[in-house]
């Protein structure tokens, strides 16, 4: 059972915070905004601005379109050389045309025959054809100089 004096006291402290309450509220204090009615229509009409303003920026600079898609992104090619003489078959294997099969084939036939003199002869490994071979041309270190790779590039093109 509940003991009569218990709830005695809750009631009172009920009915005190009531009437406290409702005693401010009656006794003349009432409720004043920070801003008149037109300080806010001022407020809303300067967030509404700013909205409109950041949506035509928004739209000027390209919108959803002017993220990037990285599932469509444009190749790039990565400006590298590499030096079929010394560069094992991962390194091989970036050229354009050259797999790991092909470029292991490349490592063994160099280590059989020795280190390649020019372009042309790797047109003696297995697998490699005049496509790949230029393909892989742009990304091969010079053997000996800059007009020497050209020429043997323009040998080798239709």
């Amino acid at each position: 059972m509940t003991d009569p004096l218990q709830s005695e006291s809750a009631s009172s402290s009920k009915d005190q915070i009531l009437k406290t309450s409702t005693h401010s509220h009656t006794s003349g204090s009432q409720f004043v905004p920070i801003l008149s009615c037109g300080g806010q229509r001022v407020l809303a009409a300067g967030v509404m601005s700013c909205l409109v303003f950041i949506l035509i920026w928004y739209v000027w600079h390209g919108g959803p379109s002017s993220m990037v898609d990285y599932d469509d992104a444009l190749f790039q090619p990565a400006a590298y050389t590499v030096n079929v003489n010394v560069a094992e078959w991962p390194e091989l294997a970036q050229l354009p045309g050259v797999g790991p099969s092909l470029a292991r084939r490349i490592v063994e036939f160099r280590v059989e025959h020795g280190a390649f003199d020019s372009p042309q002869q790797l047109l003696d490994v297995p697998g490699v054809g005049d496509i790949t071979l230029r393909g892989m041309l742009p990304y091969i270190q010079n053997f000996s100089s800059d007009e020497t790779m050209t020429t043997q590039a323009e040998a080798i093109a239709p």
